[in-house]
């Protein structure tokens, strides 16, 4: 009987101590999303620091880190798909969260503002914030000059040059589309066409604003990848 006390006693104690000092292992900021810029002289991040994130860059040859948005709130958005324009001087990233079967962002801090999520881009100087449009997963033209994203699993195009205007949808497909990449020219678009139980490659034509699909079958096709040239995929 005493043994059993003192068993019983240790493990209330070591229980005790456990749940005090938890917080500093749950608190501990953690990195995501790390990003190489075009020349490979600048690497971008997400801080995650208790539910605040931000987004922090290091550059050569120093590399001591900066934090360049100054988001301050626990507010459950996601921030995702950094990606450095070729002039590796700003970055593109998206702020908020996935949809659910209905269509509905996640929102855990039940804020009264839509969780959807949006592009945004900033000078890796932490300068010039600016919001895009609605959309995800990014892909900048080989010269800097067109934004290509994902919105409501359809491929949407912004142009830097008339950024007073607003983003508009290249072509209408059935499913959704993911998975774009830039010819090395920037004169066609590969993309992924997901379907119900199957999914195949796609490339939209700039020049011509047609899009042609590349062995189109019931099978599931993935992340296309342009040969150095364009001329293949």
């Amino acid at each position: 009987m005493k043994f059993l006390i003192f068993t019983c006693s240790l493990l209330i104690t070591a229980s005790a101590n456990a749940q005090a000092n938890i917080e500093p292992f749950l608190s501990v900021p953690f990195p995501t999303e790390l990003k190489s810029s075009k020349d490979g002289k600048t690497i971008a991040w997400v801080f995650n620091n208790k539910g605040v994130r931000n987004i922090f860059t290091s550059e050569a040859p120093a590399f001591e880190y900066k934090k360049i948005t100054s988001f301050t709130d626990d507010d459950g958005m996601e921030i995702i798909n950094l990606e450095f324009t070729p002039d590796n001087n700003n970055i593109i990233f998206v702020k908020g969260n996935a949809p659910n079967t209905k269509g509905e962002p996640a929102n855990p801090a039940q804020l009264q503002y839509s969780t959807e999520r949006t592009l945004w881009i900033i000078k890796k100087s932490g300068d010039s914030l600016k919001r895009i449009a609605v959309g995800n997963q990014p892909k900048v033209s080989p010269d800097g000059k067109k934004l290509a994203f994902v919105q409501g699993g359809q491929v949407w195009l912004f142009n830097f040059d008339s950024s007073s205007k607003p983003a508009e949808k290249l072509f209408s497909s059935r499913g959704s589309q993911n998975s774009l990449k830039w010819s090395p020219d920037g004169s066609m678009l590969a993309f992924v066409s997901a379907r119900d139980n199957y999914s195949f490659i796609g490339v939209y034509y700039l020049n011509k604003k047609q899009v042609q699909f590349i062995a189109p079958g019931v099978d599931i096709d993935i992340e296309p990848a342009w040969a150095p040239d364009g001329a293949s995929l």
